[in-house]
């Protein structure tokens, strides 16, 4: 899929999954260089999870755009350009805007609120930018997807003591990605305005109406309930995200065991599987 003028989202089961390293392994693919990276917060972790090695900073090239913060500009293998520093403070700093002049490596370290990241975005689309690759979770494409440009990767760490759980997460994740768009057009709909927990649904008494949500972060079911919910009623989402495939790190299970326990079959289709084993 074309990228170009899409907010990307990588998202993933866990803190500490691989979010940071298939972002690198993405743009590194891609053959523009005019795309602006950030994270969302600060990663206190030193190690990550897929290959218990350093966490992996951010490769960046020539002429690209990276938000962190200035401390993390200034003491990073690369050389930038200062563009802009924004009034939010962290715990290390200022967030700054910045274009790299000589490539290297950098630590990413971003905004702390959603209020920010929107503030962000919305400013660097006035700098001629319209491409953008956000390590975080996917709660935070709710506020940034109002143009209907975003669309997320989703990975997951998957270890043989959990692997039930993760495959519930994924099939989850994909159940909601496939539902369609629907605005309220008659007395049969119901708009759910936040969350849809378990409590909630008991209150809808009515078998095969249309439950209407802001979007699929709005639900807050385990896998079971999801599936007896899509089963008893007709579940839509007002902004639906696109899901462009499930990125799948199996750090101690045999794929053959990992495909045997998934039911969803359709979810094939669109995973990749340790997509940067060989480069580390």
């Amino acid at each position: 899929m074309e990228l170009k003028g899409k907010t990307v989202f990588i998202t993933g089961n866990s803190k500490n999954c691989g979010k940071t390293t298939f972002m690198n392994y993405l743009t590194a693919k891609l053959p523009y260089r005019d795309f602006v990276r950030i994270t969302i917060g600060i990663d206190g972790e030193k190690e990550d999870a897929v290959f218990g090695h350093p966490k992996p900073k951010v490769f960046t090239k020539k002429d690209e755009i990276i938000i962190s913060t200035v401390s993390n500009i200034e003491s990073s293998s690369a050389q930038f350009e200062i563009i802009d520093v924004y009034p939010y403070k962290t715990c290390i700093g200022r967030i700054a805007c910045a274009k790299t002049n000589r490539e290297g490596y950098i630590e990413l370290a971003g905004p702390e609120t959603n209020k920010q990241l929107i503030e962000i975005i919305a400013d660097m689309r006035t700098k001629g930018f319209d491409t953008f690759f956000i390590d975080g979770a996917v709660n935070r494409i709710t506020q940034v997807s109002e143009n209907k440009d975003a669309i997320f990767y989703y990975v997951s760490i998957v270890r043989s003591a959990k692997l039930q759980s993760s495959i519930d997460d994924i099939e989850k994740i994909f159940l909601l990605s496939q539902l369609e768009e629907k605005e309220i057009s008659s007395k049969d709909d119901i708009l759910i305005k936040g969350a849809l927990t378990q409590n909630r649904l008991a209150e809808i008494k009515v078998k095969k109406t249309n439950i209407i949500l802001k979007d699929i972060t709005k639900v807050f079911l385990n896998l079971k309930d999801l599936k007896r919910l899509l089963k008893d009623q007709r579940l839509f989402v007002e902004n639906r995200f696109s899901l462009q495939n499930i990125i799948v790190n199996l750090f101690d299970v045999n794929k053959d065991i990992f495909l045997k326990n998934l039911k969803e079959k359709k979810i094939k289709d669109i995973i990749i599987f340790n997509p940067y084993k060989e480069e580390f």
